[in-house]
């Protein structure tokens, strides 16, 4: 769906946009937190947090190990790291470091199978990651078990491959930083809040492009990492202020008080995550879930009809012909207004009016029509369902199924009788 925009501001080019716009959106937040919920997306997110949690520290030492070793000298890569952790989660980049630096000091110790090791600790949140996915995305594929194993390692080496290049990117970042410290301090602030929105955006975008199992929207990718990125942004100075506040939080667990902090860090963040891609399928998905409303809420009132379905109205005039017999059927029709005849081989045998549907038997049969529709004598206004939407509402709506059904065996049974009566 595209809005029409204008002037400076971008704004949509009148209320009945403004109206389609935020009664879609409150449609697609709606449904994402109904499907967050059936997904049991609090408990999916606490499973994989404790998975990320062991994941964290040898992601950081593999990538600083390889960096240091390979690309740079053993602290530009720890500074690098460092800058990377501060922007990612400031208050949890201490002990982050601490962890790291202590297995830096060691390095004698870690050889081929050590390394191999550590990457493959980070192989189960993958593929726990991807798992939900597919859960979320409702995708029916199965894979087996070794194919599955090879996605994962491919995931966890792009994602190291990605984090080497933020690693090296905030070493450049660090040395502009300090110059723009020196020569205008009032802007320090600014330009840090403005690199770590544009990295948690760059990261979320990249995380949903390795899990993301099916093709997306690039519009709907981008909007929903802005969004995923800002709502994680904001978590970030939270708990940073409230840790400096309460610098004491979490005393009771004693030296456990940093894992605590870690894992709800971590937690909140893998919820954000998971949201977000309930609300990418619910975008993919968005006209059906408008659509859906008339088969569970009933025809739409006048005003509704005019803003959240105007997209989808097609209006005949008296006497147009909607629905041609024999020919190939590919829409279903939801009269709005106005009344239609049903008319089999020249023979009228029924009328619909408002409220009334036709042409889902052509769509369920994948057949030819098995009747002619007209409008009647005054102008008749459909909504009309493609049959890609059509198969969205029967798929995710077993009620509306039934409901289908049950209408189709009703006429059916009418027309059935009509033809012994005459």
């Amino acid at each position: 769906m595209r809005y029409r925009l204008h002037g400076p501001g971008g704004r949509l080019s009148s209320a009945k946009d403004r109206a389609d716009f935020f009664s879609t959106a409150s449609v697609v937040i709606r449904e994402s937190i109904l499907s967050f919920r059936r997904n049991r997306g609090f408990e999916v997110a606490g499973a994989l947090s404790s998975y990320a949690f062991f994941s964290c520290i040898p992601l950081f030492f593999f990538i600083t190990y390889l960096l240091g070793n390979y690309v740079v000298s053993s602290n530009v890569a720890l500074r690098g790291v460092e800058s990377l952790a501060t922007h990612m989660f400031p208050p949890l980049s201490k002990a982050i470091m601490d962890e790291i630096a202590f297995l830096n000091r060691r390095q004698e110790v870690w050889g081929l199978v050590s390394l191999l090791m550590l990457l493959v600790s980070i192989i189960p949140f993958m593929d726990g990651l991807r798992s939900a996915f597919f859960e979320i995305f409702e995708t029916g594929r199965r894979i087996s078990f070794l194919r599955a194993q090879v996605l994962n390692l491919s995931a966890v080496l792009t994602a190291l491959c990605f984090f080497a290049l933020l690693i090296a990117a905030e070493i450049v970042y660090a040395a502009l930083a300090a110059g723009i410290s020196r020569q205008a301090p009032v802007l320090a602030g600014a330009t840090d809040l403005a690199a770590s929105f544009a990295l948690v955006l760059i990261l979320v975008l990249v995380f949903y492009g390795i899990v993301v199992p099916v093709k997306i929207s690039r519009m709907h990718l981008l909007a929903t990492s802005a969004a995923a990125g800002a709502l994680l942004l904001c978590f970030k100075i939270f708990l940073s202020w409230f840790l400096v506040l309460d610098p004491e939080y979490g005393l009771a667990m004693g030296s456990l008080k940093i894992v605590g902090v870690i894992m709800f860090w971590v937690y909140c963040s893998l919820v954000v995550i998971l949201f977000g891609a309930e609300i990418m399928v619910s975008l993919s998905k968005r006209d059906a879930l408008l659509l859906k409303k008339l088969f569970t809420d009933g025809p739409p009132s006048l005003g509704e009809s005019g803003s959240t379905f105007r997209r989808f109205v097609r209006t005949y005039a008296a006497g147009d012909v909607i629905v041609q017999e024999g020919e190939r059927g590919n829409s279903l029709f939801y009269i709005l207004s106005g009344s239609v005849t049903i008319e089999k081989k020249g023979r009228p045998i029924g009328t619909m009016q408002r409220g009334d549907y036709f042409g889902e038997m052509s769509m369920l049969l994948d057949a030819p029509n098995t009747a002619t529709v007209i409008a009647g004598m005054t102008p008749v206004q459909a909504i009309v369902i493609s049959h890609r939407n059509f198969e969205i509402i029967l798929r995710e709506n077993s009620r509306i199924v039934t409901t289908i059904l049950r209408d189709m065996a009703l006429r059916l049974k009418a027309t059935s009788e009509k033809a012994s009566s005459g």
